[in-house]
């Protein structure tokens, strides 16, 4: 429907009489200041009017005259398919039905000719992530986990301004990562329909449901392992659960169940005796009529290796930070923290001056020194830096000296001006961080964690990094990054440290287990910078790794690698070539993309499961520089299989949070009637407002060139050029 319609100008609407004037002035100087006897006067003042229209509607253009023109639509709401396209959809005796009937009539849904007038349908697939526009044809049902919240914060950041008039969720509502979603779906103020794909009855079934282990043990120790098993409907019934190691079964329990459902746990241990990277598969043995046998084995990969690394925490404060510390290396299994802590005045938890710092393989200082009396302390601290090379983890917090900071020999920040107040800021990595050999993690999660986290609190004294320093975290508050040290490495003659600044850190630890329902991304945060605190400089010329040891097949593998020439600059536009070796003796070559600054990465993707070793040799302008091998193992993901119950509680609970309604698999024909009949769903009428300048209308530069043809004809015609 129209509603009005206007021509605007870029400039005031006085330089519209300018152009009057001009065109008018040009058209009098040339037809009759200069009169030409061959023209008549009705011929001169044709030509006259016909050169006046063309400047006119040339000068015109310079004031950008756009038309506006504003009406009404009639817009359709939107309905979002979202399908779950995972394997645990398939886990099930009707598989073949949903592959083949209920794809089909869904099909049919969306391309009712009746819906199709009242609505518009987008479909969207997921399952680990979320596979935008992606028609029910794409459908593979391979996705290796479910993330069910991270759709739904997807979902609404997409649509959350957007006309929607309701969302169609078919799942089966198990979700293998995040957190519960209801929520968030419930903020886009639309109904639910949703359909449960798989049986909600529990099925005859014996698994494996959780296995806990150390991932890094020790040679020739008895390492711990716990696992969950459960059976449904299999009273009475005994069974008995194994362990593998490379063929052969090293441990054997029997296991027997008495309840229709129940739930048990043992304690297994199994000792290290190979060193490296060591794959154990735990089986339950499987019982007849099972709805499915590939929950009865657990895959686990020990990284098996000879010494601990000592560590030493030293706390000048009760904080629930040292704990958020302390954790994370306990963690490793391959590190051995002792902690101290001041209780008050100069009193610790042991004597601080028995503690002899060169037996140490790194440090962590936790708002310590806090007292003028540390200076002694800091004194053996420097002595046994010089001594042994002893690197240090400072944690700078609110109650830190920071008066005596710049006593430490081994530091990478300074202290400039004290400030006694605190402000509360936000952690932000910067890009050279992702390229640092600590940096394994996925940078979108990473950087989420950070930014839904509980905010930090920082000194406003003003801290700087010294110039050999490398900024790696800088301090934000309320969206504004300021150049602000908060996360510093530094390595000066083969000596490392780092600096972290601020309290709180905690919280963002606890957040991650919110989030993820685990300490994962903080925990080997903190256990890679350790890590490369304690690790030796190396010496040589090309270093090429993979960012983890163990990976899951879903999971993306990066290869990084560092190349220096003789003097240790580095290769920027070097080749480093990769050859790659899977359990099956095949070879896969790739080559690694330069980042700069002697820097190399390159991402692969996921790879099956198995054991594999990589070659690696670098070269700059054909001379070679050097060669580098490493292994890696890729273990396979067992989340979708570990419950294959439809969770009919969550898609009711969402359906009933926001007024819709709940489906089985084969009542999805329901469906189009109770669309057909939502009031909330139907059309709106919408205002439009449009604006289109005159350089794009084909239209009118016709009529410029038409005038100027006309008046070119007339001159040719009266002999005049």
């Amino acid at each position: 429907m129209f509603i009005a319609s206007q021509i605007i100008f870029g400039a005031s609407y006085g330089y519209v009489l300018v152009c009057v004037l001009i065109a008018a002035g040009f058209s009098f100087l040339l037809y009759w200041v200069r009169k030409e006897s061959e023209f008549s006067n009705p011929v001169r003042w044709l030509l006259s009017v016909l050169r006046f229209f063309t400047v006119f509607l040339i000068l015109l253009l310079l004031l950008e005259p756009s038309w506006y023109k504003t009406y009404s639509k009639l817009q359709k709401p939107t309905i979002l398919v979202l399908q779950d396209n995972s394997q645990s959809i398939l886990a099930q005796k009707d598989s073949a039905y949903i592959k083949g009937v209920y794809i089909s009539e869904l099909k049919k849904l969306i391309q009712n000719p009746a819906l199709q007038e009242k609505m518009q349908f987008e479909t969207h697939l997921f399952d680990k992530t979320v596979h935008l526009n992606k028609p029910l044809d794409s459908l593979n049902f391979s996705g290796t986990q479910t993330q069910l919240s991270d759709l739904a914060q997807e979902i609404y950041n997409l649509y959350q301004d957007q006309y929607l008039g309701a969302v169609i969720l078919a799942t089966d509502g198990i979700y293998t990562q995040g957190y519960n979603p209801t929520e968030i779906f419930t903020k886009l103020n639309v109904p639910f329909y949703n359909i449960i794909l798989g049986d909600t009855i529990q099925k005859k079934d014996i698994r494996i449901k959780s296995v806990q282990h150390n991932n890094t043990v020790y040679l020739n120790n008895e390492v711990p392992v716990q696992i969950e098993y459960e059976a449904i409907n299999y009273p009475n019934q005994k069974t008995e659960l194994t362990i593998e190691h490379q063929g052969k079964i090293i441990y054997t329990q029997p296991v027997s169940f008495n309840a229709g459902i129940e739930q048990n746990s043992l304690m297994a241990l199994i000792k290290a005796q190979e060193e490296g990277i060591q794959r154990y598969d735990i089986i339950l043995k499987g019982l007849p009529e099972e709805a499915t046998y590939k929950n009865n084995r657990w895959t686990i990969y020990l990284k098996v290796q000879k010494n601990k690394q000592k560590i030493l925490l030293l706390s000048g404060s009760p904080s629930p930070d040292v704990m958020a510390m302390h954790r994370p290396l306990l963690n490793t299994g391959n590190t051995e923290v002792q902690l101290i802590s001041r209780t008050q005045g100069q009193e610790f938890t042991e004597n601080i001056n028995a503690v002899s710092f060169a037996d140490f393989d790194a440090l962590i200082l936790h708002n310590f020194p806090n007292q003028n009396s540390d200076m002694s302390i800091i004194n053996a601290i420097n002595q046994a830096t010089e001594k042994v090379k002893l690197p240090i983890f400072y944690c700078i917090g609110t109650n830190t000296n920071l008066d005596l900071l710049n006593s430490f020999t081994n530091i990478g920040v300074r202290k400039v001006r004290s400030r006694t107040s605190f402000s509360e800021c936000t952690f932000e990595i910067t890009d050279e961080y992702l390229t640092h050999s600590t940096f394994t993690f996925d940078v979108n999660n990473f950087k989420k964690l950070f930014k839904n986290s509980p905010p930090l609190q920082c000194s406003d004294a003003e801290i700087i990094a010294k110039p050999n320093s490398k900024v790696f975290g800088k301090k934000a508050i309320q969206n504004l990054k300021l150049d602000v040290p908060l996360l510093v490495f530094q390595e000066d003659m083969n000596l490392r440290n780092v600096v972290l600044i601020g309290d709180n850190y905690w919280k963002i630890r606890m957040n991650n287990y919110v989030q993820d329902k685990n300490f994962a991304i903080f925990d080997t945060w903190i256990q890679n910078i350790i890590q490369w605190l304690v690790a030796n400089k190396d010496k040589r010329k090309l270093t090429v790794t993979t960012n983890q040891r163990l990976y899951e097949n879903t999971d993306a593998i990066l290869f990084k690698g560092e190349m220096y020439d003789e003097s240790y600059n580095g290769v920027e536009n070097g080749e480093i070539k990769v050859n790659l070796v899977n359990s099956k003796k095949e070879n896969q070559t790739y080559f690694l993309k330069p980042q700069g600054k002697g820097m190399y990465q390159l991402n692969i993707g996921s790879l099956p499961e198995g054991e594999y070793s990589f070659t690696a040799e670098g070269s700059d302008k054909n001379k070679k520089i050097g060669t580098d091998a490493g292994r890696f193992t890729v273990s396979k993901t067992q989340a979708e299989f570990q419950n294959i119950v439809a969770n009919f509680n969550l898609l009711n609970q969402i359906a009933l949070r926001t007024e819709g309604k709940t489906y089985m698999q084969k009542d999805i024909n329901r469906l189009k009637n109770d669309l057909l009949n939502d009031n909330r769903i139907k059309l709106r009428q919408v205002k439009i407002e449009e604006s289109r300048p005159f350089r794009i209308f084909w239209w009118y530069l016709l009529i410029i060139l038409t005038l100027l043809t006309a008046e070119w004809t007339i001159r040719k015609y009266y002999g005049r050029t």
